[in-house]
């Protein structure tokens, strides 16, 4: 999954676990995130010198003082965009002289919250704002946007697919393949820019789309026999078009494993597994993505029963000096094992990595010491 630094969110929320689970999404999609569960707490984060480019509140705090925190949080930070929560019952529409964004409802899904931020943190703003957010990359209203978006145009225009090989741990040879967006655009080359460009411009699903079609045209020339890994962002989740079984890729989802971020096995998205069901009868299989063994995900592997898991590559890299990470992945492929579900160690760069990760059960590795991504594919 690309992590990109986007900056500071505060998030002032009333239900722990739903909001440990949207800051979790949050710094997943690249954001540092500060919780609070009170107003005062909140508050009080404001005034640290800390700078926050957006941030978001639960209307429904007890007191009822949300308008109240939001009129002060201006008078401190006129700029910073903030996001309301409000709950199904609420009917009332926020004071006009609040300047806030458009209200999200609990149940508050973590997706659908990384989406507003992104949108939320694209908003044209004033050039200097307090708390040094400018010297992060604020930006002045509409400064360059044109100039961005004909980039953004160009970048997916010049977009390619390319292929990394994943391998048999103990034979090496090419079990499947993991496809990545790569483009020809000089300033967007990593893919964390295009996604940050993205994000800021409001257009993933767009970039999303462009990678699926593009996967699934080149996927066409993939050996028999070897499975797609596709990388999927959280937003992309919210997109119709991906359960869309006339989409390009959905034509040879039989081929094709999607990968999920690990948070969903326990509590991303509200309807998780309405969504990956959506996605099993179009024909599609899942991974669950960047696992990190945390007890919680690995509790809820069961109830999605993804058909792969990915682990993090915090776990992968020099396993063979951690005898804690080693237990952890050996404990992983035991589960998986049991669960029919194949394990995939990604990042893999040395021999020594290589064969404790064959020791520990591991099936499937992937990484530098194999190959790296690249046009077509890699047989073996």
């Amino acid at each position: 999954m690309i992590v990109v630094n986007r900056g500071g969110v505060l998030l002032v929320a009333r239900a722990p676990a739903v909001a440990a689970a949207c800051a979790r999404a949050l710094r997943d999609a690249g954001w540092t995130v500060t919780l609070a569960w009170d107003l005062d707490t909140g508050l009080a984060a404001v005034g640290a010198p800390t700078a926050y480019d957006c941030v978001v509140i639960d209307v429904e705090l007890p007191g009822n003082q949300a308008f109240d925190f939001v009129r002060a949080l201006h008078a401190r930070c006129p700029a910073v965009p903030v996001l309301l929560v409000v709950g199904p019952a609420r009917g009332a529409v926020p004071p006009p002289d609040l300047g806030a964004l458009p209200a999200l409802r609990h149940p508050l899904e973590p997706a659908a919250l990384v989406a507003a931020v992104a949108r939320a943190t694209a908003l044209p703003r004033p050039a200097a704002l307090p708390g040094g957010a400018a010297e992060r990359g604020a930006r002045a209203p509409h400064d360059g946007d044109d100039a961005l978006a004909a980039r953004f145009v160009r970048a997916l225009a010049g977009g390619w697919v390319a292929f990394q090989p994943i391998v048999d741990a103990v034979t090496a040879r090419v079990r499947g393949y993991e496809a990545l967006l790569r483009t020809d655009e000089a300033a967007l080359r990593r893919p964390a820019q295009l996604l940050a460009l993205a994000e800021r411009l409001g257009r993933v699903h767009e970039v999303g789309r462009v990678a699926r079609a593009a996967i699934a045209r080149a996927a066409a020339a993939a050996p028999p026999g070897c499975d797609v890994f596709v990388n999927l962002h959280t937003i992309e989740l919210l997109d119709d078009e991906l359960y869309d079984p006339a989409a390009p890729l959905a034509a040879i989802a039989e081929r094709i494993v999607l990968e999920l971020p690990e948070r969903l096995a326990a509590d991303g998205l509200a309807d998780a597994r309405a969504r990956v069901a959506r996605l099993r009868r179009l024909g599609f299989r899942i991974a669950i993505d960047n696992l990190r063994g945390d007890p919680a995900v690995l509790g809820a592997l069961a109830a999605l029963a993804p058909e792969a898991v990915k682990l993090d590559l915090a776990l992968v890299r020099d396993l063979d000096a951690h005898p804690t990470n080693w237990r952890t992945v050996a404990a992983v492929a035991t589960l998986c094992r049991e669960l029919r579900a194949a394990v995939v160690a990604v990042g893999v760069e040395r021999d020594a990595e290589w064969s404790s990760i064959a020791a520990a059960g591991v099936e499937l590795v992937q990484g530098h010491l194999f190959a790296a991504p690249a046009r077509g594919f890699l047989r073996g």
